[in-house]
């Protein structure tokens, strides 16, 4: 029996069970809900966000439910992502409650409305925040809807804040024929190396986007969502049609030969970073060559620089993505106060609190040592530091102890197994996975330039600290 068999006939067998009634197939139903409840805590104790967080995992009916406590919304929010992206999991009921740390209101307000305006630059000056116990109200107005979904997203990240009161009007938008909308929004589905397997049909009545179909996980399904309401002209998308399907997609949408050629990639990226309320300010130009990319352009923040990066990596085609973006802040604070910025920062954050780290800075890159217990304390570190404006990059010089960093790359190598054998896009059989210091290697053979993407893409979501592709493609 062949690994692409035995992945479809598992994950048919896991959903096989929902419509199974209450008294039948009781033991496979706690087999399966352990192993989902299984990959569900690997994947929190393995995530950068969410190693440190108090969450208890309970699994019934392949649904998920969440109970525990964040100190901010943005992890909170990334536990039920990094769940829904588990293998038979149907829906996932996030409760995990939101205790902010301790934080003075008038320091919160300051920092929510710097990082609307550091990463949104004039598009942030409609909107305003103030902060009053815990619960942040966003005022004012938005060009766009999605740059009003941006600017949401940004303040569930601010330590401090427990809950968001958005009262802000949305400018009227410009007003497109539904036909056009529906092309625009099929190309983005299309473009997408999430969704462009996946037979989704795209309908569009009086602004109103429907999908139907079918997605291999809910967070495929939240991301189809989320590229369709991006597209101008929409007010609402609808997936109510959009199911989410135990065994894949047909064979002949995986392996379709779209190779698209140079100049189209180009286009693809140029639009998608157009269309970013972040980004489509600023000048990023996109060069491909046999479909490696590189990007040249600056940008505000380092945040900014990961986004541009995303889009070209998750842009159908690409092989591979060289950056030579430069991180130009609006405001460049002296060394000494970035610094202490950014010690700041980290004293906020509970992670360090045993395991300190230190923070230096020179022409605004910031350097952090210290040693820690494990790798997601590492990247969690340079994640904090990235958010504090002002730094233009983050030299991350951070040990982790020898033991730990032994048994991490195990448990990496089997996380990126696990996440190849699931994906229906990807025959695992066919690539071999080695770790070193966290740096996982990729090497064998895809059918498909989406499928070594892919790979790509969920070894980086599995917890590398670096990915070394050496996939070929056998067209």
């Amino acid at each position: 029996m062949t690994a692409s068999i035995t992945r479809a006939l598992a994950a048919a067998a896991v959903f096989a069970l929902l419509a199974v009634g209450a008294g039948g197939a009781l033991q496979a139903d706690t087999r399966t809900a352990s192993r989902i409840a299984g990959a569900v805590e690997r994947l929190l104790a393995r995530d950068a966000a969410t190693f440190d967080l108090p969450i208890r995992v309970s699994v019934e009916g392949a649904v998920v439910r969440l109970d525990g406590i964040s100190g901010d919304l943005a992890a909170r929010d990334r536990a039920g992502e990094l769940t829904e992206r588990v293998a038979g999991v149907r829906a996932v009921v996030n409760d995990i409650k939101v205790v902010p740390p301790a934080r003075d209101e008038d320091d919160v307000s300051r920092e929510a409305n710097e990082i609307l305006r550091g990463e949104l630059g004039s598009g942030a000056s409609g909107m305003s925040v103030a902060v009053d116990d815990g619960i942040a109200s966003l005022s004012g107005t938005a060009r766009t809807a999605i740059e009003f979904q941006l600017a949401l997203q940004l303040l569930r990240s601010v330590p401090g804040i427990e809950r968001i009161e958005p009262a802000v009007e949305v400018e009227d938008g410009p007003e497109l024929p539904d036909p056009a909308i529906a092309d625009a929004v099929a190309a983005r589905l299309a473009w997408d190396i999430w969704t462009t397997d996946a037979p989704i049909d795209v309908s569009v009545s009086d602004a109103v986007v429907a999908l139907e179909g079918s997605v291999f996980s809910p967070w495929i399904r939240t991301r189809a969502s989320k590229l369709a309401s991006g597209v101008p002209g929409v007010d609402m998308v609808d997936i109510s049609a959009l199911r989410v399907s135990p065994a894949g997609y047909p064979q002949e949408l995986r392996e379709r030969p779209f190779r698209p050629s140079d100049t189209d990639i180009a286009l693809a990226i140029r639009a998608a970073i157009a269309a970013d309320p972040a980004l489509g300010r600023l000048n990023i130009v996109p060069s491909v060559d046999d479909g490696n990319v590189a990007l040249a352009g600056r940008v505000d923040t380092p945040r900014q620089q990961t986004r541009v990066f995303e889009i070209a990596r998750n842009t159908v085609g690409v092989r591979q993505v060289d950056t030579f973006i430069t991180v130009e802040p609006e405001r460049s604070p002296p060394d000494s106060e970035l610094a202490a910025s950014v010690a700041v920062a980290l004293a906020n954050d509970a992670a360090f609190k045993l395991h300190p780290v230190a923070a230096s800075a020179e022409n605004g890159v910031v350097t952090l040592t210290g040693s820690v217990p494990d790798r997601p304390y590492r990247a969690r570190a340079e994640q904090v530091t990235d958010r504090v404006l002002g730094v233009r990059d983050v030299s991350n010089l951070i040990t982790v102890q020898a033991a730990a960093s032994a048994d991490a790359d195990r448990r990496l190598a089997e996380a990126v197994r696990e996440a190849l054998f699931w994906n229906p896009s990807i025959d695992e059989d066919a690539i071999t996975v080695r770790v070193d210091r966290g740096v996982v290697e990729l090497t064998g053979t895809v059918k498909t330039l989406r499928a070594l993407n892919l790979a790509d893409d969920l070894a980086r979501e599995a917890g590398a600290a670096r990915v070394e592709n050496r996939l070929r493609v056998g067209f």
